[in-house]
Order: C-alpha cells, then sequence, then structure tokens
C-alpha cells in the first residue's frame, strides 16, 4: 500500500470515529434534555458524512420535540430518502 492510499484510509476512519462522537454526544445531550446542542451535535455529524441517514432521523426528531416542525419534517423527509437509496443501491 503506498502512502497516498494510507493516507486517505486513515484520513476516512478518522472522519468515521469523528462522526459517530459527534452522533453520540448529540443522544446524550438529548437525553439530558439539552435540545439546542444535540441538534449543533447531529449537525456537526451531518457536515462531516452528509449521507447519514440516522443523524438526519435524530435530528428531525429533537427538531419536532421543541415544535420546529418545518425543521423536524425536512430533516426526516431526508433521512427517509436517504435510506431508500442505500437499500436500491
Amino acid at each position: 500500500m503506498d502512502k497516498t492510499t494510507d493516507s486517505q484510509n486513515h484520513k476516512a476512519r478518522s472522519m468515521t470515529d469523528n462522526t459517530k462522537k459527534h452522533y453520540d454526544n448529540g443522544i446524550l445531550c438529548y437525553l439530558m434534555d439539552n435540545y439546542q446542542e444535540a441538534i449543533a451535535e447531529y449537525t456537526r455529524a451531518i457536515e462531516l458524512t452528509p449521507d447519514y441517514a440516522d443523524a438526519y432521523f435524530r435530528r428531525g426528531t429533537v427538531h419536532l420535540k421543541i415544535g420546529n416542525d418545518k425543521e423536524g419534517t425536512a430533516d426526516l423527509v431526508k433521512a427517509n430518502s436517504l435510506r431508500k437509496n442505500r437499500n436500491t443501491e
């Protein structure tokens, strides 16, 4: 394996780890009723991995819980779309 490929693999693993960290932090914030921070953590996960359907789903449910119906619905629609695309690949 050349250095470029090794570096790319390390970057991909690191991005996945960071994405998971923010996703997990979002869950913890939600459980502590810190909804705005949960939304921020899910958003960070989505920024790192834009096709992360579960992060869209969880962010959408938090939005709905605090009355942000438009944002919540948009996130749930996006999550559903990403899951459908994943299942057809």
